[in-house]
C-alpha cells in the first residue's frame, strides 16, 4: 500500500524527469498526498478514471462543448498538477478515441495528410491547452507558493504557509480565468484550419462562465492548501523537484538550444494558431 504511492509520486517522476523536467516537476507536483498512503494512490488513479468518464461522456465534438465537465477536471487538478496530468491523460486518452467528429471541417476531408493538418493537428493544439489549465497553472502556483514560503519562513514562520497558500489560490485562480478567456480564440483552429467557422456553443460555454470557472480553481486550491496544513511538521511548502530528476542533477535540458529554440517556437506558433491570420504572421 505505501510502495504504490512511492511509485507514483516519487520513481515515475524522477524517470520522466530526467527526459522531460517540466513534466517529470508536474507528475510529482502533489506529492504531499503520500502522508495518507491512500489518498496518495486514489487521487492519481481517481483522476484518470475521472478523466476517462469524462472523455467518454462529454456532449459535443471538444471539452469547451460544456463547463460542468471542464470544471470537474480542474476541481481535481487544484490538488495538484500530478493529479491533472493523470485527469488529463484519462480524458485524452478516451476522447480522442470516442467522440465523433465527423460535423467538423477537418475531419470530413478525402486526403490523410489534410486530416492530419487541418484535423488531428488542431486537434492536438486544444489538448494541450487543456494541459495548460490541469497542469501547468498547478504547477506555476506551487513554484510561487514554494518561493514565496521560502521567502516569508526566516521572518516568521508562522506565515509562511498561510501566505504560501495565498499566492497558490490565485495564481491558479487567475490563470483559469484567463485561461477561460483565451481559450474560445485559441480553439478556432479547429473550425479554420479547413475553412470553416468556429461553432458558437464550443465558445459561449467557458467564456461566459469565466469567473465561475476561477471560484472553482481557487476552491480546489483552498482545498490543496488544507490538506498541507495537515500534513504535519516539514517545508511550509512541499518541493516539487522529484529526488532524481534533471534539477537534482543540474540539467537544465536534455536537448541543445540549437534544437529546442526553433522547436519550442515552432510549439508556440502552432498552439496561438488561432490567433494568427496567415502564414507569414506565423512565419
Amino acid at each position: 500500500m505505501t510502495r504504490a504511492p512511492d511509485l507514483l509520486w516519487q520513481r515515475v517522476p524522477a524517470l520522466v524527469g530526467r527526459v522531460w523536467p517540466t513534466l517529470g516537476y508536474s507528475l510529482a507536483d502533489g506529492a504531499y498526498l503520500r502522508r495518507w498512503p491512500g489518498l496518495g494512490l486514489a487521487a492519481p488513479a481517481g483522476g484518470l478514471v475521472l478523466g476517462m468518464l469524462l472523455g467518454a461522456l462529454h456532449p459535443g465534438t471538444l471539452y469547451t462543448y460544456s463547463f460542468l465537465v471542464t470544471a470537474a477536471m480542474m476541481l481535481a487538478a487544484g490538488l495538484g498538477a500530478g493529479v491533472g496530468v493523470w485527469v488529463w491523460l484519462g480524458f485524452v486518452l478516451v476522447d480522442v478515441v470516442a467522440t465523433d467528429r465527423s460535423s467538423l471541417p477537418g475531419f470530413g476531408l478525402t486526403s490523410a495528410v489534410d486530416r492530419f493538418t487541418d484535423g488531428y493537428l488542431p486537434l492536438a493544439m486544444c489538448y494541450l491547452l487543456l494541459a495548460v489549465l490541469l497542469m501547468l497553472g498547478p504547477l506555476l502556483g506551487s513554484g510561487f507558493a514554494s518561493r514565496t514560503a521560502v521567502t516569508v519562513r526566516p521572518a516568521n514562520d508562522a506565515l509562511a504557509l498561510p501566505s504560501a497558500c495565498v499566492v497558490y489560490v490565485v495564481v491558479v485562480s487567475a490563470l483559469a480565468y484567463a485561461w477561460a478567456q483565451a481559450t474560445p480564440f485559441m480553439i478556432r483552429p479547429l473550425w479554420s484550419f479547413a475553412g470553416g467557422i468556429p461553432d458558437t456553443a464550443a465558445v459561449q460555454p467557458i467564456q461566459s462562465h469565466a469567473l465561475a470557472l476561477a471560484a472553482i480553481a481557487g476552491l480546489a486550491a483552498a482545498g490543496r492548501c488544507v490538506l498541507i496544513a495537515l500534513t504535519g511538521p516539514g517545508p511550509a511548502w512541499p518541493n516539487i523537484a522529484p529526488p532524481g530528476s534533471a534539477r537534482d542533477r543540474g540539467a537544465a535540458s536534455v536537448l541543445p538550444a540549437v534544437v529546442l529554440v526553433p522547436f519550442q517556437a515552432l510549439f508556440l506558433t502552432l498552439l496561438l494558431g488561432g490567433l494568427v491570420e496567415n502564414i507569414v504572421l506565423g512565419a
